[in-house]
């Protein structure tokens, strides 16, 4: 499980893997400069937008809050909403390692 960072103006690499952490030890987070990311953002369809706040550090990002399922190659494979139950991907997922 990768997840990648829609704020890396905040969001360093150690802050992501420490926030990863919490839900898996073995998640990975990625971070970069928004340049970096911004191809990752565009290929997987990921939408971020920054809405100014009352200073420079006040700010929100709205994003994209999906699962993506890439596989070896880094084909889009599915995409599942916020709420879809765990077993409904790993029952997606072990179809597709058996395909």
């Amino acid at each position: 499980m990768i997840f990648i960072s829609v704020d890396p103006g905040r969001d360093t690499s150690e802050l992501m893997q420490k926030y990863v952490e919490r839900f898996n030890p073995a998640f990975i987070g990625l971070s970069g400069s928004e340049d970096e990311l911004e191809s990752i953002w565009s290929d997987y369809g990921i939408f971020r937008e920054v809405v100014p706040g009352s200073s420079e550090l006040n700010y929100i990002v709205n994003h994209t809050a999906r699962v993506i399922l890439i596989d070896q190659t880094g084909n889009l494979r599915l995409s599942y909403g916020f709420q879809t139950p765990p077993e409904d991907i790993a029952n997606d997922t072990l179809i597709l390692l058996e395909g």
